[in-house]
């Protein structure tokens, strides 16, 4: 009887540990906003910044002297995306295969591996509370992430390029 116990009690213990661990694996891959800018945040946070123009009520601006890669690919552009809430999205654009390659091997490192939409186009979400979507377009060699909250997710449009 007392070994029913003891082997009951360590699966009872187990149980929360595990449960406990998942919890907090998942809160680490949680997005939150993009290179330290947390959902939310204000326009002043950004910093030195060109405003591009404004989409249904979304006003996009582009950081002056932003770091122009993600991991080890190239970027060609980043435009954030402001709401009455603030920092609500974030489009990343590229340009050429092994960008593309090397765009999803990172977000596949940092976020797991993604859901498949379509053909070249994935997506991750986050709790209910963001998604990042990746779209490659193999003829034209554009690929486009846009990272952002639920409460814009359709809704973020693509401003004028550089």
């Amino acid at each position: 009887m007392r070994v029913k116990r003891v082997k009951a009690f360590f699966c009872v213990v187990a149980v929360f540990f595990l449960c406990g661990h998942f919890a907090l694996q998942a809160r680490a891959n949680e997005l939150e906003g993009f290179r330290g800018l947390r959902w939310g945040t204000g326009l002043s946070s950004l910093g030195y910044a060109k405003f591009i123009e404004e989409i249904e009520g979304i006003k996009y601006y582009r950081k002056m002297n932003d770091e122009m890669h993600l991991g080890t690919a190239g970027i060609k552009d980043i435009a954030y995306a402001y709401s009455q809430k603030g920092l609500v999205g974030v489009i990343v654009f590229s340009k050429g295969k092994e960008n593309a390659r090397l765009i999803f091997e990172t977000l596949k490192h940092a976020y797991s591996a993604p859901s498949k939409r379509g053909e070249n186009n994935y997506y991750w979400r986050f709790g209910g509370e963001s998604s990042i979507f990746y779209n490659f377009n193999p003829s034209s060699e554009n690929l486009f992430v846009s990272y952002m909250t639920q409460d814009v997710a359709g809704k973020l449009r693509l401003p004028r390029q550089r």
